[in-house]
């Protein structure tokens, strides 16, 4: 169990310093430091590798800790708006749109889980 937490805390602290570096690239590729078309090409690939990886993690632990382990999900949430932001920046305009619903609506879902889970205990 504390190998689990440990592998757990790492992905969340790892996806997240990763999701906070897209948030600088975003900043990079609107003030002209890089060219913002390489910017959002690199901002959606790093966050479908960052969710995919995420959502695995979270699937494949133990069925019954699904409710307790959701912080694996942090990194999912914090990197899906420059990957949003990205695909806008790319011409898909109401995909952002579709995908920006689906996210909010994961998240409010998550959230949901984890409040669930601690009125259990």
């Amino acid at each position: 169990m504390r190998t689990l937490v440990r592998r757990d805390l790492w992905l969340t602290l790892g996806g997240s310093v990763i999701a906070i570096w897209t948030y600088a690239l975003i900043a990079a590729g609107h003030y002209g430091f890089i060219s913002l078309t390489a910017a959002a090409t690199v901002q959606v690939a790093v966050a479908v590798v960052v969710g995919v990886l995420c959502l695995w993690w979270w699937a494949s632990g133990p069925r019954s800790l699904l409710r307790d382990r959701v912080m694996v999900l942090v990194p999912a949430f914090l990197i899906a708006g420059p990957g949003i932001l990205g695909l806008h920046d790319l011409g898909a305009g109401l995909v952002a749109v579709m995908l920006s619903g689906a996210v909010g609506i994961s998240a409010a879902v998550a959230l949901g889980l984890v409040h669930a889970a601690r009125r259990r205990a």
